[in-house]
């Protein structure tokens, strides 16, 4: 069906066609004015449609067709009358989003939290990787911890840590650092060794048979199965521990109770190592080496007939045993060799430890004038050659332990009759012994910060944070 104005529109188009024809009939005339129906020799007709050009006059001239659709046009019309709006942007009201209309404020510089800047010069930056920050927010990385708060807690002139060498980090709330604290083993006496499996099970033996067990809150006495003296001590674990003393004396800690080994020899036992439950090792006086292997012990063959003082491997193929006359062996897997060590001097070396096949220490002490005065020795092993280090004072060292950072502690005495605790830092040996103790004998520890050293009169010495 046709829309109404369409139909319009067709209309008026026909009265305009209408009109327009009606004109030109009515315009027909010659050029000189006369009218069209009078006869002449040139044909009314041809002339007054060629020559005037009616049509194509009347259509220009009168624009029907023209003014009918510009006044009625559907565009304009279609425009105005649907009434569509205007798409325009600023028609929507669309807002400038620029920064300046947003008025954003200036934040300023980022907190020191989270600024991924080192502020405090500890090696850690922003949270959460620096414990000075508790989180992003934080203007300082500085915390409340003694290491880390930028201040010089223990007055020696070093504030936080890495400055600080008795800070070990950030995290450490106490910069004063370790110290030597002196304790009691529960008795008295003598007490030439101690071992443990951990900070809160460690022994330690001596003469006549002492035994002290120390479990995390003090040191209490613990039963011996005997009255000999017992000078060394290992354990592969807490069920598995073994000392070694005179008369060819051998306990066995199984864990709840101890006990006798036989041992098949009356010589002085002096040194234990275990490598395993099934894997023990023995050394002792005149050369003596025995070996247990899970049931029974027995001898087996020595290059030396010196005495042997001290013994510790690494692994079942890599275990070193030392005495006196400059005597270092080693054992390979299948038998004990002596070493040639290249060491100029009459050394005698009573213990051995390290913290790996390439990191050995050999502590005792080197004669001098005859034999009329000694000095404490420590000698160096690096995978490859022996070192040793010359100490000026008079005395001796019986005790070595190195910890698995490859710092060392040995202990002794010092004449005329004090004892003596020494450090090795990684560089140098130093003196360290606390005022007032007697001779030590034995060293252990577990790590730079929680060493335990043995000694007379039933004296204990801890090294830890206070």
């Amino acid at each position: 069906m046709v829309p109404r104005r369409a139909r319009l529109l067709l209309l008026l188009l026909c009265l305009g066609l209408v009109a327009c024809l009606m004109d030109i009939d009515r315009s027909k005339v010659r050029r000189d004015g006369s009218p069209a129906d009078q006869h002449s020799d040139r044909g009314t007709i041809d002339e007054g449609v060629i020559d005037e050009g009616g049509i194509d006059e009347g259509v220009i001239d009168e624009g029907v067709i023209d003014e009918s659709i510009v006044d009625e046009g559907v565009i304009d019309e279609g425009i105005v009358d649907k009434g569509v709006p205007d798409k325009g942007v600023p028609d929507k009201g669309v807002p400038d989003k620029g920064v300046p209309d947003k008025n954003v404020p200036d934040k300023g510089p980022a907190p020191a939290c989270s600024d991924g800047v080192d502020n405090d010069g500890d090696g850690k930056t922003d949270y959460p990787a620096d414990p000075g920050c508790t989180g992003t927010g934080d203007s300082s990385e500085k915390g409340t911890l003694q290491c880390d708060d930028g201040k010089d807690n223990d007055g020696d002139g070093k504030t936080d840590y890495p400055a600080d060498p008795d800070c070990t980090g950030p995290a450490d709330n106490l910069e004063q650092g370790c110290t030597w604290q002196l304790d009691s083993l529960g008795m008295g006496g003598i007490f030439r060794h101690v071992w443990g499996v951990s900070a809160s099970q460690i022994w330690a033996v001596g003469n006549v048979g002492r035994l002290s067990h120390y479990q995390g809150s003090g040191w209490a006495p613990a039963t011996s199965p005997t009255t000999e003296t017992l000078y060394g001590m290992h354990g592969a674990s807490s069920s598995a521990v073994w000392g070694a003393g005179d008369n060819g004396t051998i306990t066995h800690w199984n864990g709840s109770g101890s006990s006798i080994q036989s041992s098949g020899t009356s010589a002085a036992l002096r040194g234990v190592w275990a490598v395993t439950p099934q894997n023990v090792w023995i050394v002792g006086n005149g050369g003596k080496i025995l070996h247990y292997n899970g049931s029974a012990w027995s001898s087996v063959s020595s290059p030396v007939t010196t005495s042997l003082w001290g013994v510790w491997g690494t692994a079942a193929t890599n275990i070193w045993a030392v005495g006196p006359s400059s005597t270092i062996l080693r054992y390979d897997g299948s038998s004990w060799k002596v070493q040639s060590h290249g060491l100029v001097g009459d050394y005698g070396f009573g213990a051995v430890w390290g913290s790996s096949a390439s990191d050995i220490w050999v502590v005792g002490r080197i004669s001098t004038n005859g034999g009329l005065t000694y000095h404490p020795a420590t000698v160096h092993f690096d995978g490859s050659k022996w070192t040793a280090v010359s100490h000026g004072m008079l005395g001796e060292l019986s005790g070595v332990w190195v910890s698995p950072s490859k710092e060392a502690w040995a202990v002794g005495h010092k004449l005329p009759g004090a004892g003596l605790i020494m450090h090795y830092d990684g560089k140098t040996w130093s003196d360290v012994s606390p005022a007032g103790i007697d001779s030590m004998r034995g060293v252990w520890g577990i790590d730079d910060c929680d060493v335990w050293a043995v000694g007379d009169a039933g004296t204990a010495a801890h090294f830890a944070e206070p």
